[in-house]
């Protein structure tokens, strides 16, 4: 009769709302658990970055890699993507790198460390910190972040790599 598949329908479509309501609160938990273990393991590989002062260029502060990495920075490393653009001048061709990004200089290292490298680094250059306040935790980009916009320019660290070839190698063997 009528009203029995009313009623049927009605539960059908409550129980549907039901579980997609689980789902997002169970996602939604999901995510807020991650981000609280993000903040309270701080030894994570992540990567930043950093603004350099007036008159410092990138090699001012990748040339001292070797002393960072003996003092205890071992998984130091940068990442600053250039293009190379070539013009014409007084009837020769120049090729010159330009970076994608000025005065911008990405690093990846454990969270733990960044404020002890940022201090070596001196009045070199300053990390973005998730709001203006000094006490305000230095802002990291996400993996994911990270290796689109790579990819989008088409210069990947060894790190973003190895990450593409291990998922096309995991593809391919489905």
């Amino acid at each position: 009769s009528m009203p029995d598949i009313r009623k049927t329908v009605c539960m059908s479509a409550r129980r549907s709302w039901i579980i997609l309501c689980s789902r997002f609160f169970a996602d939604r938990e999901c995510s807020i658990i991650n981000r609280v273990a993000d903040a309270v393991n701080d030894k994570t590989v992540r990567w930043y970055v950093m603004k350099l002062r007036s008159g410092i260029s990138p090699e001012d502060i990748t040339s001292e890699e070797n002393a960072f990495k003996g003092s205890g920075f071992e998984e130091l490393s940068f990442y600053y993507p250039v293009r190379k653009v070539v013009r014409r001048e007084n009837r020769k061709m120049v090729t010159e790198e330009l970076p994608y990004l000025p005065g911008l200089l990405f690093f990846r290292m454990r969270s733990d460390k960044v404020g002890r490298f940022m201090s070596l680094t001196g009045n070199k250059a300053w990390c973005y910190r998730v709001t203006n306040s000094p006490d305000s935790p230095y802002s990291f980009i996400s993996r994911s972040e990270m290796t689109r916009f790579q990819r989008h320019i088409g210069k990947l660290t060894a790190d973003v790599e190895m990450e593409l070839v291990s998922r096309t190698s995991a593809r391919s063997c489905h």
